[in-house]
């Protein structure tokens, strides 16, 4: 049997490259006719290149087609999923929310100006944060969030720059224990329609702020845990200017 030649097997090599056929596929040995010329022979090694890249052409056309259908089916199938997880999540949201509703109500209230201030009290980790926060993104409040440490001088300022403002006061136990802080919650708490707060402090850290303003705003307040000390009295009265809602859930409340 004649062999073709080692150039012939680089062009032939070359050519398959161009249209990414692996030279193993082709049986040389038998295609090659050693009564045809170099060039016959190249115009038939080119056809039968011509017929490899067709068919793999058409193969990956198809694979690609069945990879679509498939994705599609994939993509309906994954969508239907989605849209059964969100009514389940709807009805849990709404299963959840009967038990939060007193919460709800309260922050409504503030809102709404029925009431000029909201105590929520739980043990951490039962979802007063959660849903206080969902209650009033939902209404789109003009609100702010405090959490943390404040001094009395800078309790005024910060009543002063929300004053038009829902004010949240994020498990801030120790706001409600210093007196004069005290104080200022419960004139700005008040039911009164008209609510003044004058200075109590006239430290440099209040020289930029006015002597007295009307607070228009309302207050919600969450906390974990108050300490009944010597200024229970105070807060029994601030308590008394809003409402009080301590959460208190069973396990079973969260079994769904």
């Amino acid at each position: 049997m004649f062999k073709p030649s080692q150039k012939f097997l680089n062009w032939l090599k070359k050519e398959c490259d161009k249209r990414e056929i692996d030279i193993a596929t082709i049986d040389i040995e038998a295609e090659f006719d050693s009564s045809l010329s170099l060039n016959e022979n190249k115009q038939h090694f080119i056809g039968i290149l011509n017929t490899i890249s067709s068919d793999l052409e058409s193969a990956y056309k198809k694979a690609i087609a069945e990879n679509e259908k498939y994705m599609q089916k994939e993509n309906e199938r994954i969508q239907e999923q989605i849209k059964k997880y969100n009514i389940e999540c709807l009805k849990c949201s709404k299963s959840l929310e009967q038990y939060y509703s007193r919460l709800i109500r309260a922050v409504k209230m503030v809102l709404s100006g029925k009431i000029h201030c909201a105590f929520v009290k739980s043990k951490a980790g039962m979802g007063k944060t959660l849903w206080i926060n969902k209650t009033l993104e939902k209404v789109g409040a003009d609100w702010v969030k405090f959490s943390g440490k404040i001094t009395d001088a800078k309790l005024y300022e910060f009543l002063y720059n929300n004053q038009n403002k829902i004010i949240w006061f994020d498990d801030v136990g120790k706001l409600l224990r210093g007196l004069e802080s005290l104080d200022m919650l419960k004139i700005v708490t008040d039911d009164k329609k008209i609510r003044v707060l004058s200075k109590a402090n006239y430290s440099k850290q209040q020289e930029h702020l006015p002597d007295r303003f009307e607070f228009n705003g309302g207050i919600i307040f969450s906390f974990n845990s108050l300490i009944k000390g010597d200024n229970w009295e105070d807060l029994e009265a601030l308590f008394s200017r809003g409402i009080f809602v301590e959460m208190v859930f069973s396990f079973e409340v969260f079994v769904i």
